[in-house]
């Protein structure tokens, strides 16, 4: 992988990592994630420990990767970035209908635009 894809998915780990940084953030995505996929109450209730989570993990990767001072070190962190998505996306395939899952990739591909 070349330094500039490495350091471009790099930025965009974290600043998706960002977004659940904190927790008035968190819950100001778990409410639009409810409003735009249409959630029940007991959806919310399962998605919200999930999102929180995946928050904890991606802010502890982050915070490994400020501080690693070698470019192999920090592309090992950001690929665990990535499992946790994927860990993410599998749990919450679990919860969400097949019409949720499909609005919920549109969701992450615009996140993912506006941080490209």
């Amino acid at each position: 992988m070349s330094n500039k894809l490495a350091v471009t998915m790099l930025v965009l780990l974290i600043v998706s990592i960002t977004s659940f940084s904190n927790p008035r953030e968190l819950e100001n995505r778990v409410t639009e994630y409810s409003v735009r996929l249409e959630l029940s109450e007991e959806q919310v209730d399962e998605i919200k420990p999930i999102l929180e989570e995946t928050s904890m993990e991606k802010k502890n990767l982050l915070e490994q990767i400020k501080v690693a001072d070698k470019k192999r070190d920090q592309r090992r962190l950001a690929k665990e970035l990535k499992k946790v998505d994927e860990k993410t996306n599998n749990k919450l395939s679990k919860v969400l209908t097949a019409e949720q899952e499909v609005e919920w990739k549109k969701i992450r591909k615009e996140v993912k635009g506006r941080v490209a």
